[in-house]
Parts: structure tokens; C-alpha cells; sequence
């Protein structure tokens, strides 16, 4: 793999802060308009709130989850293996295929009332009274929607697992590509599971969206966290290299100061020569101690001393 940033990590990094934020305005709906809450549970007047806050989680989704997807096809491109022709034509068919999707499926949602703001304002009773608007069908944009997520998923898992056959890498290389494509098929599964919520939401003829939603939206998350995960999986090859590297040099320097056999030895033989040569320096000093005693106790001793040294010092002054 090269490594070098390219279009597919700014589409990743991309997809993640719209991703933080579809979460993050999913977890608003389910603390302050009551989603995952039955409609006759939740207060008449959050229920535009409520709108305004699905509006904005499936404008949110719809950018991460085409981001992402690109950024696994691009990312084919960057691995250092020789694909056909024909592979890379069909990388880019892919590209441009969910490109189109997540414009044809994103405008319409934003534009899918007239004006926009009936939309959420609908809901307010006194608003859709003294108001005019028109607005699209939920159901048709519903399933329109994972429909169009299933297969572009399902086509970026089942591309590079059809040309993998023919490419010519050692084994081991060939298994760890078929192990990061098949991961692929995980989301792939996720992408319908959220299909078959949406049909039960479009099918619930009690209008029931606060609770028909929440289930929906769980698959969502589970969907693109997944999907970010697996077209960052490459990368995390890099990571865990250097941090492996990293644990191995500590291993090296915390072995250099361990407390070996030989190490212990050592040290004990350093310690009794310096114990030998202390004893060595303080009898030294006794002796010295003794030998000053006497001479300060015996003025003789002292008298003679020092005559002794006048004499060796020669006659003084006076008696020249």
C-alpha cells in the first residue's frame, strides 16, 4: 500500500465528521423529541422538533455513507498490486455510480417539501393551517434510499473479490486481501438489515415514526461506524507495526537494567571489595588516633619532638 494521502483519506476524514455529527444529532432525537418513544407518548408540540431532527440525520448520513463508500473504491487504487484494466474501469464506474446515487438520493430529501421548512413545520397544526406546502410521499424516498445503499455496498465488496483470482501476489499476500475485501460483506449486511427496518417503517399504518425510527436509525449507526472501520482497516497495519516497534525497544532498554544472575554476582563483588577497603581506611584512622593520643599525653615526648626539629632546622636568629 502506498502511503501517502490521497483523495481516499480526505474522503474518510470526510465521512467521519459528518458521521460524528448524524450521531451526535441522532442522540439530540432520543434525549429531547422523544425518539424510540410511541406517538401518543410524545408531547404534541416536540413533534416538529422531532421532524427537524430526522431531516437533518438522513441529510448527515446520506453525505457520510457516500463518502465512504468512494473512499473504499479509491482506496483499490492505491494498494501495490497490478489490477486489470478492466478492474480499475470498474472502480471508476463505481465511483461515479455511487457519485450520482448520493446526489439523486441527498437533493430530493432537502428539497422534498415546498418550501423546505414544511417539512418539520407541518406538524405544527396552527403552521399547516394557515400555511401552503406541498410535500413528497416518506415512503418513496424511504426505500429509494437503503435500496440504493444495499447495492453500492454489495458492488464495492463483490468487485475486488471478483479480480482478486487473477491476480498473481504470494499466498500469504492473496489471504490477507480476501480477509480486508471480505470485511466488505459485513456492511453489506448491515445494509439490508436497515432495508428491512425501512420497509416496516412504511408499512406501519399507525404513523408510529418515533418508534418505527429508532430500530431504523440503530442499523444506520451500526452501518457507517462499520463501514468507516473497515476502509480504515489497511491503515491500522502502519499503526500496530510502529507501536509493535515501539513495545520492543522499551522490552530492549528495561532488559539492559534487569536484575540478572550475573548482574547480582557482580554487584555483590563490588560491594565487598569497597566493605574491605573501608575497613582498610578506618583502621588507618584508629592508628592515627592512638598515635596523637600518646603524643599529646607525654610533654616530653612533645619537647623532645620539637628540639628534635629545632635541631634539624638549624641555629635561629638570636643565637647566629
Amino acid at each position: 500500500m502506498i502511503r501517502a494521502i490521497g483523495a481516499d483519506d480526505i474522503l474518510i476524514v470526510v465521512s467521519l465528521i459528518f458521521g460524528l455529527a448524524f450521531s451526535s444529532v441522532l442522540v439530540v432525537g432520543e434525549r429531547k423529541y422523544y425518539l424510540g418513544h410511541h406517538i401518543w407518548d410524545v408531547p404534541p408540540s416536540t413533534s416538529p422538533g422531532g421532524r427537524l431532527n430526522t431531516y437533518l440525520t438522513e441529510i448527515l448520513y446520506n453525505i457520510a455513507a457516500g463518502a465512504v463508500r468512494i473512499s473504499v473504491l479509491l482506496l483499490y487504487r492505491r494498494l501495490t498490486i497490478k489490477f486489470s484494466r478492466s478492474f480499475l474501469v470498474a472502480t471508476w464506474l463505481g465511483v461515479a455510480f455511487i457519485t450520482v446515487g448520493t446526489l439523486a438520493t441527498t437533493i430530493p430529501i432537502i428539497f422534498q417539501c415546498s418550501p423546505v421548512n414544511a417539512y418539520w413545520k407541518s406538524w405544527d397544526p396552527t403552521w399547516a393551517a394557515t400555511h401552503k406546502f406541498h410535500c413528497m410521499p416518506d415512503g418513496i424516498l424511504l426505500i429509494t434510499n437503503p435500496a440504493n445503499g444495499v447495492f453500492a455496498d454489495l458492488y464495492a465488496a463483490v468487485l475486488p473479490m471478483m479480480m482478486l483470482r487473477y491476480v498473481r501476489v504470494p499466498w500469504r499476500q492473496k489471504i490477507m486481501l480476501t480477509v480486508l475485501f471480505a470485511l466488505g460483506f459485513v456492511v453489506v449486511g448491515c445494509s439490508v438489515m436497515r432495508l428491512v427496518s425501512t420497509t416496516w417503517i412504511v408499512n406501519n399504518k399507525n404513523r408510529d415514526y418515533p418508534w418505527a425510527l429508532w430500530e431504523h436509525w440503530i442499523w444506520t449507526v451500526v452501518e457507517l461506524d462499520v463501514s468507516i472501520c473497515c476502509a480504515s482497516a489497511p491503515a491500522l497495519r502502519i499503526f500496530f507495526t510502529s507501536t509493535k516497534r515501539a513495545r520492543d525497544g522499551r522490552v530492549l532498554i528495561r532488559s539492559d537494567d534487569a536484575d540478572t544472575p550475573a548482574k547480582r554476582r557482580c554487584g555483590a563483588g563490588q560491594k565487598v571489595h569497597m566493605e574491605e577497603t573501608v575497613g582498610d581506611m578506618s583502621d588507618v584512622n584508629d592508628n592515627g588516633l592512638e598515635f596523637v593520643t600518646s603524643v599529646l599525653s607525654s610533654g616530653s615526648g612533645l619537647q623532645s619532638s620539637l628540639s628534635l626539629d629545632k635541631g634539624m632546622q638549624g641555629p635561629s636568629h638570636e643565637q647566629v
